[in-house]
């Protein structure tokens, strides 16, 4: 703080704002529910990181939590009574996280052009990866050869504030010979009264005198989120598989 003003660094980058007096700042109403709102979106992101981590060799960007953030509260905002500020969730009250992107710099789609398609029918859920060629619609950077396809089935149960700490993953992997592939189907079975989100990353290997290395990095990450909704119900299951994060209520 230096007289009238507070100096913060924020990602290296220098901001300066007014400071308030104690007690100088009124929020209304409407300012305290965003307020909330945001904060909900900020923990529920959070939550969605963390089963990220499992993803091999996946590398988040610096702006991903912003950005999931900024999402999520629009999403929030939307499903949130403004009155009761009760949650009223739909089963594609979600679907803007769709397309979501992990690294800005290195979207799926520049790598993947036949994007997969999600079919949803009662609790069996299909990510449905079509036919595709290589190189002319599977993309190999540089020198690497390998390129393992994973595809993450990530559970949270909203209501009564629970998670899966690890999703479920299932792979397909190709290398750069195979000039076509078949299309491919990634199968999950779905559980009631849960968000489900659905994500595919793609890991992409070089060979070398050590074995094989993972061409990704920070700067280079391609992952993505295909689906994201709720299913209708009550989720009556296994209790022991998950740990306690937000309710929304």
């Amino acid at each position: 703080m230096l007289g009238p003003c507070v100096y913060r660094e924020l990602r290296g980058v220098q901001i300066v704002s007014i400071r308030l007096a104690r007690g100088r700042m009124k929020q209304t109403e409407a300012t305290k529910k965003a307020a909330r709102t945001f904060g909900m979106a900020s923990s529920l992101g959070s939550q969605i990181r963390k089963t990220w981590d499992a993803l091999p060799d996946m590398f988040q960007s610096d702006q991903t939590m912003q950005r999931l953030t900024s999402v999520l509260t629009d999403i929030l905002g939307v499903c949130r009574n403004k009155d009761t500020m009760k949650y009223h969730f739909e089963t594609d009250g979600f679907s803007a996280l769709e397309g979501f992107n992990l690294n800005v710099n290195s979207k799926l789609n520049r790598m993947l052009l036949n994007m997969p398609v999600l079919k949803l029918e009662g609790n069996a859920l299909q990510l449905v990866l079509p036919e595709f060629q290589i190189p002319q619609t599977l993309k190999f950077p540089g020198k690497s050869f390998r390129c393992v396809m994973t595809a993450a089935f990530s559970l949270f149960r909203l209501r009564d504030g629970y998670m899966h700490p690890r999703p479920e993953l299932q792979v397909l992997e190709v290398n750069k010979t195979m000039t076509k592939v078949g299309a491919h189907e990634f199968n999950f079975s779905i559980p009631d009264g849960c968000l489900c989100i659905v994500t595919l990353s793609l890991d992409y290997f070089r060979g070398g005198s050590g074995g094989w290395k993972s061409k990704n990095s920070t700067r280079f990450s391609p992952a993505c989120i295909c689906g994201a909704f709720v299913t209708p119900g009550t989720y009556n299951g296994n209790q022991k598989r998950w740990i306690k994060m937000q309710e929304f209520d």
